[in-house]
């Protein structure tokens, strides 16, 4: 029975490994000369993601002054260089609060890859549009800027909507298969004596539990999971 539950941890492990690794493959267009129509099934992405996101701002004023926002590093890029670039972005005049986390995606214990950032900030106004120019120039020696599922931003509807993605970037996922990687996201943190989130004061306190219950994230994590850029 050990030997069974070994065996299915190391194989759900490997399976989230390679899903992860093909991933980044496919949309860095490195597997574009073995099968061309990716190129094209990718481009199409891209388009439906600049539609939503056209959408989006017409529906801007029915939403709140926040945005969340996740970074995914290029794979050559170190968490040191990830790590620096954010004081630029949080000194941005128009921002006026903010909260995030540095996460990585391995599952090996001690073994740290994937770099990604995700944060949640609140804008004085400033349109959408003139937010991701903006995040576009600092971040373009980053990662592949031009990309909506590397440089992934979305309003944040309601309070509710808040307080749900507050919690989703600072405490345990209700996805358990998720669990492992963010054990290791303990020992990452503190391989590189980071804290386990950075706010700009303790604004966003009240938002955070210390047991979260799985139902209220169940919406986010569905639409992440859909999305590479978690």
């Amino acid at each position: 029975m050990i030997n069974e539950a070994k065996y299915a941890g190391l194989k759900q492990a490997i399976t989230s490994t390679y899903k992860t690794y093909y991933q980044e493959l496919i949309w860095n267009g490195d597997l574009d000369a073995i099968v061309p129509e990716l190129k094209k099934l990718r481009e199409v992405t891209n388009e439906l993601k600049k539609l939503r996101e056209v959408t989006n701002e017409v529906k801007e004023s029915k939403v709140t002054e926040y945005l969340f926002i996740t970074i995914n590093a290029r794979q050559n890029i170190t968490f040191e260089e990830l790590f620096e670039v954010m004081p630029k972005l949080t000194k941005k005049k128009w921002l006026t609060d903010y909260i995030y986390v540095f996460e990585q995606r391995s599952e090996i214990q001690y073994d740290y890859s994937g770099y990604h950032v995700h944060m949640i900030l609140k804008r004085n106004g400033k349109k959408l549009f003139d937010i991701r120019k903006e995040f576009k120039s600092t971040l373009k020696h980053i990662c592949d800027v031009s990309n909506p599922h590397i440089l992934n931003i979305k309003n944040i509807k309601d309070n509710t909507d808040l307080k749900r993605r507050v919690n989703y970037i600072t405490n345990f996922k209700a996805d358990v298969n998720k669990h492992v990687k963010q054990y290791n996201d303990i020992n990452f943190r503190e391989h590189y004596k980071i804290e386990r989130y950075y706010a700009s004061n303790e604004h966003f306190s009240e938002y955070i539990e210390d047991n979260i219950n799985p139902d209220q994230v169940d919406e986010i994590i569905d639409e992440l999971h859909s999305d590479p850029s978690c």
